[in-house]
C-alpha cells in the first residue's frame, strides 16, 4: 500500500506502480522474516501464478536485500520465528513422517481454506446497508470469544499479543496445547480477516504449518524440524499457490538441510490443493507481456 501509495504521489506510469507495489510486499516480507530471496518471489509468485515475470523479480530481489541490509544495520531482529535452524538426520523413517506431515497440511488448510470462504460469502451476502462496520465487529468479538479461555498459554508461546512465536518453546509443550493452538489460530483468523478485519492471513499459515510439523514430531519422537519445514511449505503453497516461494522460505529460516522436506510439502501442496488459493478475489495477470 505504501509502495503504491508513493508511486501515484510520484506520479509513476501504471505499468511501473505495479512493480513497485510488488517491491514493497518483496520489502515487507524479507524484514518481516529475514528471507530476502523467497520474499521477492513470493511477491512475483503470489501475483502471476505459476509464472515468473523475471523483469519484475529482479527489481523485487533488489527492493527485498536492501530492506534485509537496512534491517540488519538497524540491528532489528528480522526472524518472526525464535528457533535455533539444526540439520536434520534423513532416515527412511523420517522421510515417510515428512511425507505425511505434508499431506496432513494440505488436508488442514484445505479446510482452513474453506471456512474461511464460507465465513466470507456469509457476511458479504448480509445485508448491512450503512453498517459495514458492524460485520467487523461481529467478526472480532466472535474471534476474541474462541480466544480468550486459551489466551495465557497462547501468549506464553508469543502465538498472541504481537510477540514472536516461540517454536522452541512449542516444541516441547503438550501436544493437546498444540492441537487447540491450531484450531484457534485458524477459527479466529478466519472470522477476522473473513468478514473483512485486519488479522493477518500469511503469518497464521506459517505458524499453523509449523505447529502440524510438531505435532507429528510428538508422535515419532524425532526432531521436529524436518517436519516443521515440510508443514509450513506446504500450508503456504496450499493456501497461496506460491510452491517455489514456499520453499525457499522455508530453507531460509530452517537452513540448507530443510531443503527435501521444504520441497516435499511444496509438492504436495502443489499436486493436491492447485485450485484452492485463501485469496479468492485475487485475477492472476495475464501474461501478455
Amino acid at each position: 500500500a505504501v509502495a503504491s501509495s508513493l508511486g501515484q504521489i510520484m506520479k509513476i506510469d501504471p505499468n511501473q506502480q505495479k512493480t513497485l507495489s510488488l517491491c514493497g510486499i518483496s520489502a515487507a516480507l524479507s524484514a518481516l522474516l529475514g528471507t530476502p530471496f523467497g520474499a521477492a518471489l513470493f511477491a512475483v509468485e503470489v501475483v502471476y501464478g505459476n509464472y515468473i515475470l523475471y523483469k519484475r523479480f529482479f527489481y523485487c530481489l533488489a527492493s527485498s536485500v536492501t530492506a534485509y541490509v537496512f534491517a540488519y544495520v538497524l540491528g532489528m531482529r528480522t526472524s518472526y520465528f525464535e528457533f535455533s535452524p539444526s540439520g536434520f538426520v534423513f532416515t527412511p523413517q523420517v522421510l515417510f513422517f515428512i511425507v505425511v506431515t505434508a499431506l496432513l497440511s494440505v488436508f488442514v488448510n484445505i479446510v482452513y481454506i474453506s471456512f474461511y470462504q464460507r465465513v466470507h460469502d456469509t457476511f458479504s451476502t448480509w445485508s448491512w446497508k450503512n453498517l459495514d462496520w458492524l460485520k467487523l465487529v461481529v467478526g472480532m468479538v466472535l474471534a476474541a470469544l474462541i480466544v480468550a479461555p486459551f489466551y495465557p498459554f497462547l501468549l506464553n508461546y508469543g502465538l498472541v499479543g504481537g510477540e514472536r512465536a516461540d517454536i522452541a518453546a512449542l516444541a516441547t509443550a503438550e501436544i493437546y496445547q498444540v492441537v487447540i493452538a491450531v484450531v484457534v489460530i485458524l477459527s479466529a483468523t478466519s472470522l477476522i480477516s473473513g468478514t473483512g478485519g485486519s488479522g493477518g492471513l500469511f503469518t497464521p499459515v506459517m505458524i499453523v504449518g509449523s505447529l502440524l510439523g510438531i505435532i507429528v514430531g510428538h508422535y515419532t519422537l524425532f526432531c521436529p524440524h524436518a517436519f516443521m519445514a515440510a508443514g509450513m511449505s506446504a500450508a503456504l503453497c496450499t493456501t497461496l499457490n506460491v510452491p517455489l516461494a514456499s520453499a525457499i522460505l522455508c530453507v531460509e529460516l530452517f537452513g540448507p538441510s530443510a531443503g527435501l522436506p521444504a520441497a516435499v510439502g511444496s509438492l504436495a501442496g502443489y499436486l493436491l490443493a492447485r485450485r484452492y488459493v485463501i485469496y479468492h478475489e485475487i485475477q492472476w495477470e495475464e501474461l501478455k507481456e
